[in-house]
């Protein structure tokens, strides 16, 4: 008979829960010795003799081979993996925070020691975008990963191409369940930036990059964006260029042919772009108990395998480049347009179309401006120049525009 392997969950949550009740559903080889909770007493699925508040208790225990780690957050969880790894044990987790700021250091913690650490389930859940890029395409030099890697925020998005509003569109997603009550880490484009920073560690070397959430979008932006022939999506992006890397995560308008536009409502996708392999898309379930529970259950069972490894070579970071939508908030009077335009052309930025709408409302009408290729820092200082303006009411909001082909 094949000896199990044996195992020990840290955290019994939602995706705990999901993990555990799929090993024990199905005949994987897989036993779980003991269930590292903060409350015995709480009502579960896991039988008591299981559950222990004990971390020393698994740590000194020879029979288990691997830590599962499901308990989020950066403390105790980046404890408790340090000391499974310096106890030569293996390491599961989907602890996408902790693996953004410390998987660097603990990838070389468990390689010192002789174990494994995976983590598949810390991006895009159930799509297994970590296997990929270290397995099946290490003879790549990847030169993109674009993605969208928050369900939250695109179901949020994809209401508001309906018609809905972002508060409406909010509450309807965590009515759902796709949202937290507080969505803060989701909305502010977080979320998806510790995702995009764990893949660029695989590919490119440690990277951090901008970030930007959705918070500003309204309906009008959503309208102008589709009269221009463009869709809104949170893209989380890494692109090589020589010898640098240009890192985003950013509300982009993403023309509507193209095939991240067409990903709606929680559904997470990742489009990868290599010498060898040109462009592929990965599209699936980004969160949730189960499809989670699925790629932690995968790197269990493949912690046998010894792959070859991406070992990349870390690139510069490089200054985001991009075209720009501009959409700012100013009286209806002549000379406005010709004030903001100056303060562009000063800063050498050049405007590839202007709109100004209609609907007027207390004398206050949009501009809307597309500006070709440029800086961020450059748009962001113009930026500065026009809020200050005695004509402009509130902050320009500005979003990335991925060129058409």
């Amino acid at each position: 008979m094949t000896k199990q392997l044996q195992i020990a969950l840290f955290g019994c949550g939602n995706v705990g829960q999901g993990v555990f009740d799929s090993i024990q559903k199905k005949q994987l080889g897989i036993n779980i010795v003991n269930v590292l909770v903060k409350d015995i007493h709480k009502k579960r699925t896991v039988p008591s003799n299981l559950l222990t508040t004990n971390a020393e208790q698994i740590f000194n225990n020879k029979d288990i081979e691997v830590i599962v780690e499901l308990m989020g957050g950066i403390e105790p969880a980046y404890t408790y993996i340090k000391l499974a790894l310096k106890n030569k044990k293996n390491v599961v987790t989907a602890n996408k925070a902790l693996l953004a700021l410390h998987g660097e250091e603990l990838q070389a913690l468990a390689e010192q020691q002789g174990v494994q650490l995976k983590f598949e389930a810390s991006v895009a859940a159930s799509i297994p975008i970590i296997k990929v890029l270290q397995e099946s395409f290490v003879a790549n030099q990847i030169e993109e990963i674009t993605g969208i890697l928050n369900g939250t925020s695109n179901y949020i998005l994809t209401k508001m191409h309906l018609g809905l509003s972002y508060n409406l569109a909010l509450k309807q997603a965590q009515k759902l369940g796709f949202a937290e009550a507080n969505p803060s880490l989701d909305v502010s484009g977080n979320d998806a930036s510790q995702k995009l920073a764990i893949l660029c560690h695989l590919v490119f070397g440690k990277s951090s990059g901008i970030t930007e959430g959705i918070e500003k979008i309204d309906i009008p932006d959503i309208q102008y964006a589709l009269e221009f022939g463009y869709i809104i999506k949170l893209l989380a992006s890494a692109k090589r260029e020589k010898d640098k890397l240009m890192v985003s995560t950013f509300p982009t308008l993403v023309p509507k042919e193209h095939i991240l536009a067409k990903v709606d409502n929680e559904m997470n996708a990742i489009m990868v772009k290599g010498d060898l392999i040109g462009e592929q898309v990965f599209y699936g379930r980004g969160a949730g108990s189960l499809p989670t529970a699925s790629a932690v259950i995968s790197d269990i069972l493949d912690l046998e395998s010894h792959r070859i490894r991406l070992k990349p070579n870390s690139l510069k970071e490089k200054e985001v480049h991009s075209r720009w939508y501009v959409r700012t908030i100013v009286n209806d009077k002549p000379g406005v347009l010709a004030g903001i335009a100056k303060i562009f052309a000063e800063k050498g930025i050049s405007i590839l179309s202007v709109n100004q709408r209609e609907d007027r409302f207390d004398g206050k009408v949009y501009l809307i401006f597309l500006l070709h290729e440029i800086d961020i820092t450059t748009v962001e200082k113009a930026l500065q120049e026009v809020e200050n303006l005695d004509f402009v009411h509130e902050k320009p909001l500005l979003l990335k525009v991925e060129q058409k082909t």
